[in-house]
């Protein structure tokens, strides 16, 4: 949820999406909304924004030093496809 891009858990482990983990699930009706670990949620949150960082900020994310490996993993590609399974729901237009 949108709690996963603050340190709300820092505060509150049992915060999840806002309202908590012991309400529905928004995405699979009918079941309990589980958050995942926040490490999990900061891992994913991370990769694909440096992969956007990558590839529609920097210019020179390929070429600058320490840069390149980055580049070479976290790019526009990056962002076209699900890196973290069931954990995701991922919808890309090419």
């Amino acid at each position: 949820g949108h709690v996963s891009f603050t340190s709300g858990d820092l505060y509150n482990p049992e915060y999840g999406n806002g309202i908590g983990s012991s309400c529905g699930s928004l995405t699979k009706p009918g079941t309990q909304y589980e958050p995942l670990k926040i490490e999990e949620q900061h891992q994913i949150i991370n990769s694909y924004g440096l992969a956007f960082l990558n590839a529609h900020l920097r210019s020179d994310a390929e070429t600058s030093p320490g840069m390149a490996a980055s580049a070479g993993t976290f790019n526009g590609e990056y962002l076209t496809a699900n890196h973290f399974g069931d954990e995701v729901l991922l919808n890309a237009k090419p």
